[in-house]
């Protein structure tokens, strides 16, 4: 997960499908319409592999 925060970029990473406590802080302190940008995204395809998908991007609410 990506925000940028008073103009710098905050990242955390998560290994699993859930946000993680620091990810849920960064969100806490970002203001309404602020972009929050979730990356290097990967699902388990019907064959049992790894497929990477497109950045999801999300606005405040």
């Amino acid at each position: 997960m990506l925000a940028v925060i008073q103009g710098f970029v905050q990242e955390q990473k998560s290994n699993n499908n859930r946000f993680t406590e620091p990810q849920k802080n960064i969100i806490r302190t970002l203001n309404k319409g602020a972009p929050i940008y979730i990356q290097d995204i990967k699902a388990i395809g019907p064959d049992g592999t790894p497929r990477p998908l497109s950045t999801i991007n999300f606005k405040v609410n």
